[in-house]
C-alpha cells in the first residue's frame, strides 16, 4: 500500500498541474488570461458656481424701479406711463421746444421734449445737461408723428445715472468732449392750421415746412437761440447733401410766397425739390420789410440747420441774422 501512495501521488499531481495549463487561469499557458478587477470610477462633483464679479456700472439715485424699459421698446407702451431708459446722442433747442433724442435718426424713434416754460425748473439748458448721458424719463408715452415721445414738464422726470466705474469727477472741471453730434431735430408741435398753405394756382401747393410748437414767443434767453454761423458755405445746389447739418447756403431768390401762414424764399422755380428758406408769422415783424419783399431777386446766404421736408431741403430763419444779403 505505501509503495501505491508513491505511485499515485506524482500521477494526481501531474494530473492537477494538467488541467491547471487547459484553464489557464493566471498563467501563461492558458488560452485567456482570468479577467482583472476593474473598480467603479471615482466620483467627481460638479464644478461649484462662481459667480463673475461684479463689474461697476451705473448707479441710479432714486434706486431699483420696476416699470423700466429700454428707449427701444417704448413704442410698445403707448398711453402708459412708464420709465424709460437710455443715452441721450443728441439734443436740439429749437427755440420752441428742447429735443432730448435717443437715436441719430430722431423722426423715427423716442424722444424727450421739454417747453420753454419748462427750461428754467432746469439748473442749465437741459439741451446741455443731459447730452451724452445715459438717463431715465418717467412720463406718459406718446405718439406724435408716428414716434414715441414724452413731454417733461419737472426736472424730477429725468434723472441722470451716476457711473461708477470710475472716480467721480470734480464739479469744477468740464466734461469730456463728446462725439460730434450735430442737431437735425424738428419742432415737436405743430403750430400752424391743419390746413396747408398753397402757393399760387401756376404751381402746387407748397406744405408748411415743419411744425412748430403752439406756444407764445418764448421770452427766455435760451429760447431766441439760433444755430451759431459756421465757416462752411455751400451753394442752394449742394443743400440736400447737408443734412443734419448747420450750414451757410448761398444762392438766388427766384421766387417767394406769403401763404399768409408761412414765407417761402425759393432758390428755383420747382421749389417742391429744390431748396428753400422757410419764415413762419412770429418772425416776420423782426425783418425791416416783407421777408417775401426784401429777399426777392437777392443773391443771399442763409445759415442754419438744414432739414428735409417731403424730399427736399430746407432752413427755417427765425433770426433776420440767418439771412445776408450778399448781392443786391
Amino acid at each position: 500500500m505505501p509503495q501505491m501512495r508513491k505511485v499515485l501521488l506524482p500521477i494526481v499531481t501531474i494530473a492537477l498541474i494538467t488541467a491547471l495549463g487547459i484553464t489557464g487561469c493566471g498563467t501563461s499557458a492558458g488560452s485567456t488570461a482570468c479577467p482583472t478587477y476593474t473598480p467603479y470610477p471615482t466620483y467627481t462633483p460638479y464644478p461649484t458656481y462662481t459667480p463673475p464679479p461684479s463689474s461697476a456700472g451705473p448707479l441710479w439715485p432714486s434706486g431699483w424701479k420696476d416699470n423700466v424699459i429700454s428707449w427701444q421698446d417704448a413704442g410698445q407702451y403707448y398711453g402708459q406711463t412708464m420709465t424709460v431708459e437710455g443715452p441721450v446722442v443728441k439734443t436740439y433747442n429749437s427755440g420752441g421746444a428742447v429735443f432730448l433724442n435717443f437715436h441719430q435718426d430722431y423722426q423715427d424713434h423716442f424722444k424727450a421734449v421739454i417747453f420753454p416754460d419748462d427750461w428754467g425748473k432746469f439748473p442749465e439748458p437741459p439741451e446741455k445737461l443731459f447730452l451724452g448721458r445715459l438717463v431715465r424719463v418717467t412720463g406718459l408715452i406718446e405718439e406724435y408723428q408716428g414716434a414715441p415721445e414724452i413731454i417733461v414738464r419737472e426736472p424730477g422726470q429725468i434723472e441722470m445715472a451716476v457711473d461708477t466705474s470710475c472716480p467721480p469727477c470734480s464739479p469744477c472741471l468740464p466734461c469730456p468732449p463728446c462725439s460730434t453730434i450735430v442737431p437735425t431735430q424738428p419742432l415737436a408741435t405743430p403750430a400752424q392750421p391743419s390746413s396747408t398753405p398753397t402757393q399760387p394756382l401756376a404751381t402746387p401747393t407748397e406744405p408748411s415746412a415743419t411744425p412748430i410748437q403752439p406756444a407764445a414767443t418764448p421770452t427766455s434767453p435760451a429760447a431766441q437761440a439760433t444755430p451759431a454761423p459756421t465757416e462752411v458755405v455751400v451753394s442752394w445746389q449742394d443743400a440736400a447733401q447737408h443734412y443734419g447739418q448747420v450750414v451757410t447756403v448761398e444762392g438766388r431768390v427766384v421766387k417767394t410766397y406769403n401763404s399768409g401762414k408761412v414765407v417761402f424764399l425759393n432758390f428755383h422755380q420747382d421749389y417742391r425739390a429744390y431748396f428753400k428758406a422757410v419764415i413762419f408769422p412770429d418772425d416776420w415783424d423782426r425783418f425791416p420789410e416783407p421777408p417775401e419783399q426784401l429777399f426777392l431777386d437777392k443773391l443771399v446766404r442763409v445759415t442754419g440747420l438744414v432739414k428735409e421736408y417731403e424730399g427736399a431741403p430746407e432752413i427755417i430763419v427765425e433770426e433776420p441774422g440767418q439771412i445776408e444779403i450778399v448781392e443786391e
